[in-house]
């Protein structure tokens, strides 16, 4: 079977193992299905934006172009560093979008994959953000009013 278009996130669901397929156009390849078998990629020298669908040169923050990437809230410099995150102090570059994403409880936690990782991610995202990283083992060490 050939699939085309661009590809996204790939996404995980756990039942009694972890699922995962990755969207390639308007179609989900189930990745499960593949374990052990030979597949083919070809790229065809086209990018474009997730957001508005532009084609262009380089992608930015997780498939972005770069006007895309300095004005969504998604792609603000807090989506990597939630450290840096001031929508609690009412500053955000939508703050309709952080009080859906960043004011919302978040866990910070441990998951083991290739090793130890420290991480904070929002309540909705527990166990996705394990499964997003490959870990093995994921345990929530404390539970935050916001992202930061």
């Amino acid at each position: 079977m050939t699939y085309t278009g661009n590809i996204q996130k790939m996404e995980g669901k756990l039942t009694n193992v972890v699922n995962y397929y990755l969207p390639i156009g308007n179609q989900k390849l189930d990745m499960n299905s593949l374990i052990g078998k030979e597949i083919e990629l070809s790229f065809d020298s086209e990018i474009n934006c997730v957001n508005c669908g532009k084609r262009t040169r380089k992608s930015y923050a997780q498939g972005h172009c770069y006007p895309c990437m300095i004005k969504l809230p998604q792609t603000d410099v807090c989506i990597m560093r939630p450290e840096l995150c001031m929508a609690n102090e009412g500053v955000s570059r939508d703050m309709d979008w952080a009080e859906n994403n960043c004011l919302k409880p978040h866990y910070v936690y441990l998951a083991i994959s290739s090793g130890l990782k420290v991480g904070v991610t929002r309540e909705s995202q527990i166990p996705i953000r394990w499964i997003d990283q490959g870990a093995i083992k994921g345990i929530i060490l404390a539970k935050t009013p916001n992202r930061n």
